[in-house]
């Protein structure tokens, strides 16, 4: 499902000062190789010092939301933005997971409580503020954030991987296709439009992996790559025809999963040649 983003839309899920500023980056030139990703859009950074930051922004439970690698987690900050105003600008289409059928509001349980009433972006916001003002509560957050981003001893980060893998590339819609005479690229035809769209369904896994690397939460880096490739292998020969996995290619595993494999690689944990 098509969503409509525009520059109000941008500014109403920015954090405070960050519209103006993200703006100014914009018009700076600081924002480059943004193109849609992920039913949103992805893009760079330029930051003070030379660092360059890695964003993506889209649209998950009717809010617009970003990942980027600053520190700046909950609601959009200035590098969100600027990659933001630039897909407007270029015209990036927005996409939405379907809207679940509307529900007489007296048929609607009452929340428990205004927490339960949150929304994820709202709840982050909560915690950034309570985090920055108790030092203790920052260490049991941190604690937390360990304990899920090495995998915190479970078995089951590879298959929910698998399936989350599984199910983003077969959501993938025909009419997503961007085919034809494009400025830059030349002619582009169905297959390699449809490996593009594959490619963006992925980035947000591979993001998954370099964040746990980057961590030296090495196993778990280990546990999501795997489960790229189990995704990518549970989609091979699923659609023919006109789909836009029947245009990707029969190899998946071997055409798409070089960039977990190559993450691995950089990270000091290449993936066996078997998987």
């Amino acid at each position: 499902m098509a969503a409509v983003v525009d520059l109000k839309t941008v500014e109403q899920f920015a954090r405070p000062g960050c519209f103006e500023v993200g703006q100014a980056l914009v018009v700076a030139g600081a924002v480059g190789e943004v193109a849609g990703a992920y039913g949103g859009a992805s893009g760079f950074v330029a930051g003070e010092g030379g660092r360059e930051f890695d964003v993506w922004v889209g649209i998950r439970l009717g809010e617009l939301v970003g990942e980027c690698d600053c520190p700046d987690q909950a609601g959009l900050c200035q590098h969100a933005v600027a990659v933001a105003v630039t897909a407007v600008q270029h015209g990036v289409k927005w996409a939405t997971a379907p809207e679940p059928i509307p529900v007489a509001a007296s048929k609607l349980p009452a929340p428990a409580s205004p927490y339960h009433a949150l929304r994820a972006g709202e709840k982050a916001r909560i915690l950034d503020d309570l985090v920055r003002e108790d030092p203790e509560l920052l260490a049991q957050v941190q604690k937390l954030a360990v304990e899920l981003l090495s995998g915190g001893g479970e078995d089951h980060l590879r298959k929910q991987t698998a399936t989350a893998v599984e199910n983003a590339l077969l959501a993938l819609d025909v009419d997503q296709l961007v085919t034809g005479d494009q400025m830059g690229r030349g002619y582009v035809d169905e297959c390699a439009a449809a490996g593009d769209l594959v490619a963006q369904a992925l980035e947000p896994f591979e993001r998954d992996v370099a964040r746990r690397l980057a961590l030296d939460f090495v196993a778990a880096a280990q546990e999501v790559a795997l489960g790229v490739l189990d995704g990518l292998d549970a989609c091979a020969g699923e659609c023919d025809g006109d789909e836009v996995l029947g245009y990707a290619g029969d190899d998946l595993n071997g055409l798409y999963g070089v960039g977990v494999r190559e993450l691995m690689r950089q990270g000091g944990a290449p993936l066996p040649d078997g998987d």
